[in-house]
């Protein structure tokens, strides 16, 4: 018997995946699928690339190699002295899930990680456009002087000087931005995180004064240890409420989980200290237009202060 077909078409529909990974918690794949003919996607886990020439299966990122099987780095850190608790071979802080690290020098919460390069932005953008009024105005320093009108010259200078003390104070919020971006998590015996800083705006905590809930419109800290810095308002509020958090990662303050309230002042420091660093931050990002006529601070410890904008602005230019 022979039967003969006509136009006889074998079609091939590919699959619309063209590939799949799934991951161990530091970027070992398994149940890997690649559609036939297709281009393989070398940028996976993190971004990282991963390398499988000779057999290695190892993540191939900037600064060094990662090796997903034992959740290590086979080079040192190159910013190991930031992290003297850590092995400077130790991955993501030994949290994957929580922690992202795509070229191997620093790791941070990734969506603190963007609104903190975003603040980092505006401050830098701040810090432009203040040097070029400075530009500006040394031209018109220039013209009073050789005009012989050594008033308006000295407002001027007076002027130029503000803006390089901004300029300056602005510096210093985005170190404190990069530190806080690069702190070593760590949880104690206790379970409560030390390290841990994230965003977040009016982020709900739990006040263990009376177990209510209140919303954090400033700085706080989370039952299970982890600071959180407000992150609304303008960016002078913003500044303020990042120099609150860098004054906790380097110690000159301790918050008690699960509230605002302060448990530990570092050797010094007490309240009015802290604040008047978080308006000095506050006045770099805004200028003297944009601080209050004063503050009034309640403290919960206790130590309650009101600070005048005139009596402040001497401090900051000290």
């Amino acid at each position: 018997m022979e039967v003969y077909f006509d136009d006889f078409k074998v079609t091939q529909i590919k699959s619309p995946v063209v590939a799949t990974d799934d991951y161990y918690p530091f970027g070992l794949t398994f149940n890997s699928y690649r559609r036939e003919n297709s281009v393989e996607q070398k940028y996976k886990f993190n971004g990282i690339e991963e390398v499988t020439d000779l057999g290695l299966n190892v993540l191939n990122a900037k600064f060094r190699i990662l090796d997903p099987a034992i959740g290590r780095w086979w080079q040192n850190d190159p910013k190991a002295e930031q992290y003297y608790s850590w092995s400077s071979y130790d991955a993501m802080g030994d949290n994957p899930i929580r922690i992202a690290d795509p070229f191997g020098d620093e790791w941070a919460d990734e969506a603190s990680k963007k609104q903190a390069a975003g603040m980092e932005s505006s401050l830098n953008t701040k810090n432009a456009s203040l040097e070029k009024k400075n530009d500006k105005l040394a031209t018109k320093e220039a013209k009073a002087i050789a005009n012989g009108n050594f008033n308006k010259a000295g407002r001027i200078a007076e002027r130029i000087g503000d803006n390089k003390t901004r300029v300056e104070i602005n510096k210093q919020t985005v170190t404190a931005l990069q530190t806080l971006g690069s702190m070593p998590g760590s949880t104690g015996t206790n379970g409560v995180k030390e390290g841990y800083f994230s965003f977040g705006d009016k982020v709900t905590i739990k006040d263990n004064g009376d177990g209510t809930a209140t919303q954090a419109t400033t700085f706080a800290r989370k039952a299970d240890g982890t600071y959180v810095i407000n992150n609304s308002g303008s960016l002078g509020n913003k500044a303020h409420e990042v120099m609150h958090g860098y004054q906790a990662a380097t110690g000159d303050v301790t918050l008690q989980p699960g509230t605002t309230n302060i448990s530990a002042y570092g050797p010094g420091v007490n309240h009015q200290h802290l604040e008047n660093e978080g308006y000095r931050a506050h006045y770099g990002a805004t200028g003297a237009s944009g601080m209050p006529s004063g503050f009034k601070v309640n403290g919960s410890d206790g130590e309650d202060f009101e600070v005048s904008t005139a009596n402040y602005l001497r401090s900051v230019k000290k």
